[in-house]
């Protein structure tokens, strides 16, 4: 209560929360550290206390934030030396550490172009093999298929001749006649159809696949994977817009959105898009 009563009259030290002169880099143990923070740490005990209800609160509420304001650019003065060698150091060994690898790299690139250039030769090689394997079994079952077919039409010509002489041997000329025209069977009741046994030849087996194409050697994997591409932007916003594709595909720049907000205040008035105002305290 005291601290808020003398804050309320305007008497708040901003000199207490200045660090000695001699701090400069810091470590996380320093007696530098620790002294920004037994500063910090009255702040936020006062901040989480505070309760603004009256004008005098509201006096101390801004003496609290311009203290807060100071002690962070104390904080920084002190840390900067220490966050900027540090940064220095960083990106002198992030320096040396891209043009030790920048060869290796691009090395690594080409090997990895040369293997699938040689792997997609391979696919292309493969496939054109097995399509004249293709063509070739396919050449062999017509011809098969064209062999059991006269292999049949001689047996059942066969089996005709033998059934029309049979009829005419037993008098019915008038059915020799339809035997022999194909307008009757060739066998008597109960026979089977003599051309069709185990004389004809045998029906074709799958046909022969290609060799694979070059395994990859110990070490190496050949990988695919599914990316995927928009190949015209309006047709997948008109997909979201009608439920056939989620909303997730769509990400907002919201640096966009706000510099529009800025720049058009309350003119901007795009479909399911409004501009607010958000109020905050600015202390100067």
């Amino acid at each position: 209560m005291a601290a808020r009563k003398k804050a309320a009259k305007g008497k708040v030290s901003r000199t207490a929360v200045k660090p000695a002169a001699h701090l400069t880099l810091v470590t996380a143990d320093s007696e530098e550290v620790k002294a920004l923070e037994k500063l910090r740490d009255p702040l936020v005990v006062a901040a989480k206390a505070l309760v603004v209800s009256d004008q005098a609160s509201l006096d101390l509420a801004a003496s609290m934030l311009q203290v807060d304001k100071e002690l962070l650019k104390e904080i920084d003065k002190a840390t900067e030396p220490s966050r900027k060698s540090a940064h220095e150091t960083w990106q002198t060994i992030k320096t040396m550490q891209t043009s030790l690898k920048a060869p290796i790299v691009e090395a690594d690139r080409v090997i990895r172009i040369k293997v699938q250039d040689y792997w997609d030769e391979e696919e292309k090689r493969q496939a054109e093999e097995q399509a004249r394997l293709d063509r070739e079994h396919a050449k062999k079952v017509a011809e098969q298929e064209a062999e059991q077919e006269h292999v049949r039409r001689v047996a059942e010509q066969q089996q005709r001749k033998k059934r029309a002489d049979e009829l005419a041997a037993a008098g019915d000329f008038e059915g020799s006649d339809a035997v022999l025209r194909g307008d009757a069977p060739a066998s008597a009741p109960g026979d089977f159809e003599a051309w069709e046994d185990d004389t004809l030849p045998p029906t074709p087996e799958a046909g022969p696949v290609a060799a694979p194409a070059a395994t990859a050697p110990k070490g190496l994997a050949r990988t695919k994977r599914w990316v995927g591409e928009v190949t015209d932007k309006s047709e997948l916003l008109r997909a979201i817009v009608e439920g056939k594709a989620p909303t997730s595909l769509v990400t907002i720049d919201q640096k966009i959105l706000n510099d529009l907000a800025r720049s058009m205040k309350g003119q901007l008035h795009y479909p399911g898009v409004q501009a607010r105002q958000v109020t905050g305290s600015s202390v100067r």
